[in-house]
């Protein structure tokens, strides 16, 4: 099937779209933001600094203790 001047049409408007959208870069916290904080590691602490410098997401480990 050859393409039709419609089917260019549409890919180069999908083109100027898709130019015009900004990327947006997310800043997920390892281990919560502890780093510069001082707060230990997989912290509540670094948990919620990382809350309070508005990262898209945290990352942090959970290990289940005896009590």
């Amino acid at each position: 099937m050859r393409p039709t001047a419609f089917t260019g049409l549409i890919l180069f408007t999908s083109f100027l779209i898709s130019m015009g959208q900004e990327k947006i870069k997310r800043v997920i916290a390892h281990r919560g933001a502890w780093k510069n904080a001082g707060v230990p590691e997989n912290s509540i602490a670094s948990l919620q600094h990382a809350i309070d410098l508005c990262c898209y997401g945290s990352e942090f480990d959970v290990h289940m203790s005896a009590d």
